[in-house]
């Protein structure tokens, strides 16, 4: 018995794979557009969640109060910068504990008010002068007050002239003037104001005093008082 015709006979397999391989294609193709497509939108959506806001304009900022706006959106204040002082970056060159400057903000005159200022000093090189410190004797002004220590007298004033005498060793108030004195060495002892003694050494000799005959000049006038003859001496001449 013959078989019939086509039995046993198998198919092409080229026709085979065209036949069971277009179903793979096509869901292969479909899983790929799937997964751009997915992967297009999430790029979208990264793009709204990420993308910087929209700035406001700044006549809605101006405009609308800010207890409105979003706390994000509320402009900050900008502190002003300190005033500035006229202590500030000054050094203190004496080291007496005050600065030659005038303080002049509030600032610093709170921190003058508190102690943890010092400053007006008013002569940066010498360690002596300072504001409310005493006089030492030199005739300057200390306390940085205008005066000099111990007088009524402002510092831009001329001090008064010395006061001038002379020496008078023999008491007898004529002085030399050769031996010309000032100031507090004219309030002590054997001085005088009159210079025309013409023997500091003698109270007998000043001006004015006697001149017995024959006598020096003790009167300081120049000139010897002549000696007065004898009468018995001059009898004798006429004999």
């Amino acid at each position: 018995m013959s078989a019939p015709s086509g039995a046993g006979e198998r198919p092409s397999p080229a026709v085979e794979d065209e036949d069971d391989g277009r179903p793979t294609v096509l869901i292969v193709v479909a899983a790929m557009m799937a997964g751009v497509m997915l992967a297009a939108g999430m790029l979208v959506v990264s793009q709204i969640m990420f993308k910087d806001p929209k700035p406001i304009p700044e006549e809605v900022l101006v405009n609308k109060p800010a207890e409105d706006l979003p706390p994000e959106d509320v402009p900050a204040e900008v502190a002003p910068p300190p005033e500035a002082d006229p202590c500030d970056g000054v050094s203190d060159e004496d080291g007496d504990g005050y600065l030659p400057c005038a303080p002049e903000t509030d600032a610093a005159l709170a921190r003058v008010s508190l102690g943890e200022l010092k400053a007006n000093d008013c002569d940066d090189k010498d360690p002596k002068v300072y504001p409310a410190a005493k006089g030492d004797g030199r005739g300057v002004d200390n306390s940085c007050d205008g005066k000099i220590e111990g007088k009524e007298r402002p510092v831009t004033e001329p001090p008064p002239p010395q006061e001038t005498c002379f020496q008078d060793l023999d008491g007898d108030g004529y002085g030399n003037v050769l031996k010309p004195l000032r100031g507090e060495a004219c309030r002590g002892k054997n001085v005088s104001k009159n210079s025309e003694d013409c023997l500091d050494t003698n109270a007998r000799w000043y001006p004015g005093a006697a001149e017995p005959p024959g006598s020096p000049d003790m009167n300081c006038d120049g000139k010897p008082t002549p000696a007065v003859e004898n009468p018995s001496s001059l009898s004798r001449r006429r004999c």
